[in-house]
């Protein structure tokens, strides 16, 4: 059964010139993994609250995802380890009832 989720990600600014290149990226892990992609808010380039990474801009996306929830543990694994994302987070969205 799959629930919905808030995808939160704030890629790296150096990535400004090709993000469309690391949105795709970050939208095939999602549907690799058997997610489908409801909408895909873009807030663009932000001040960060405080430096990551000596970074003090991201590039902001939130992706509202249907997903299985035994996945979800697999998916943040795929983007810890990409190095063009600065910050993820995953959150469970509370379904109508």
């Amino acid at each position: 059964m799959q629930r919905k989720y808030e995808v939160a990600i704030v890629l790296s600014p150096d990535l400004e010139a090709v993000v469309a290149n690391s949105k795709s990226k970050v939208e095939s892990s999602i549907t690799e993994l058997g997610g489908k992609i409801v909408d895909v808010d873009e807030w663009g380039k932000r001040r960060l609250a405080y430096p990551i990474k000596k970074h003090e801009w991201g590039i902001y996306y939130f992706f509202y995802v249907k997903f299985d929830p035994k996945d979800v543990k697999e998916l943040e694994t795929k983007f810890r380890y990409n190095q063009e994302i600065l910050r993820f987070l995953v959150t469970k969205q509370e379904e109508n009832k």
